[in-house]
């Protein structure tokens, strides 16, 4: 009875209730193969939040202890039960939704505006919490969870760049790099 409990113990991030880096990687890999397989879309999004070191710096580790696990909770809430959720590492959130481009910008955008919406109350204070987020798609990327990790990091960055609290998608750069790369082993 107890072994059971020592393995999801061991992969799950206790703080937010979702599953850890390690797990999300090894159950992406077999998601991605299955989907390649059926020729099925996914999308991979990368969601950090904003300004995090703020609200640890002005409120303390606790109110972003408390942050997380809010992001935790409404990522529970709002995924669907085929996609993995996991805590990728700090105050980085990783999604691999079993979904078109298309749907997967309306739900991701949805995301992003529940979480602004959501400001968490820590010792009778409000504090905002907001994200920016990354995504790629297979139909983009392809199958291969490096790629499509790089594609979802770069568009991340880009919309930290573009002012955070946004979604931005991949623009492939990456892609064309790597078609060159394709075509030179050729």
């Amino acid at each position: 009875r107890l072994m059971p409990s020592l393995i999801e113990e061991s992969q799950t991030d206790s703080l937010t209730q979702l599953i850890n880096r390690p797990s999300f990687m090894e159950l992406a890999m077999d998601v991605l193969a299955d989907a390649e397989d059926q020729q099925s879309e996914l999308v991979f999004a990368i969601l950090d939040i904003d300004y995090f070191k703020r609200i640890n710096d002005t409120y303390g580790h606790g109110c972003g202890d408390a942050a997380l696990a809010s992001v935790g909770s409404l990522l529970l809430a709002v995924t669907r039960p085929g996609d993995l959720v996991c805590r990728f590492g700090g105050e980085e959130f990783a999604l691999l939704l079993a979904t078109s481009r298309e749907a997967g910008s309306k739900a991701l955008e949805r995301l992003r505006l529940q979480l602004e919406m959501n400001t968490i109350i820590y010792d009778g204070l409000r504090v905002p919490l907001a994200a920016s987020i990354g995504a790629a798609a297979t139909s983009q990327c392809g199958y291969n969870l490096d790629f499509l990790y790089n594609a979802a990091d770069k568009a991340l960055y880009a919309a930290k760049r573009g002012g955070r609290n946004r979604l931005e998608w991949y623009s492939g750069e990456l892609m064309s790099r790597l078609s060159i790369f394709a075509e030179m082993s050729r």
